[in-house]
């Protein structure tokens, strides 16, 4: 009997330790995703800050433009939508996420603008 018990006991203990430790690994993915999408957010800030630089320098250059990064890659289209607004088409990749922005400047009075941000 008393063997019965130690055995109960020490299934029960089993389960909870083994539960504990599936919980710790979901919150590790979990926080790593989170981590991981911070990164991607800085990919894009990177890239919107490369694009504007390369308007104020080149406002006619419409190309596309890929910049590989040590830590992903950032691809931007240029394109135009009018004789002073540019539309900015983004796509940054890290591991195996990816995040899509699209933005319209104005370059008209030779000031680089923002005037919509589509997230």
């Amino acid at each position: 009997m008393a063997l019965l018990v130690v055995l109960l006991l020490s299934s029960a203990a089993l389960v909870m330790t083994l539960n504990a430790s599936l919980l710790g690994l979901r919150e590790l993915s979990s926080s790593q995703l989170s981590n991981d999408g911070g990164k991607l957010g800085s990919i894009l800030d990177g890239c919107l800050e490369e694009v504007l630089l390369r308007l104020r320098l080149e406002p006619d250059n419409l190309s596309q433009i890929t910049l590989p990064l040590a830590t992903g890659s950032c691809i931007i289209d240029l394109s135009a939508s009018g004789p002073s607004t540019r539309v900015v088409d983004m796509l940054a990749e890290f591991g195996n996420l990816s995040r899509q922005r699209e933005i319209f400047v104005d370059l008209s009075g030779g000031v680089v603008k923002i005037t919509d941000l589509v997230l």
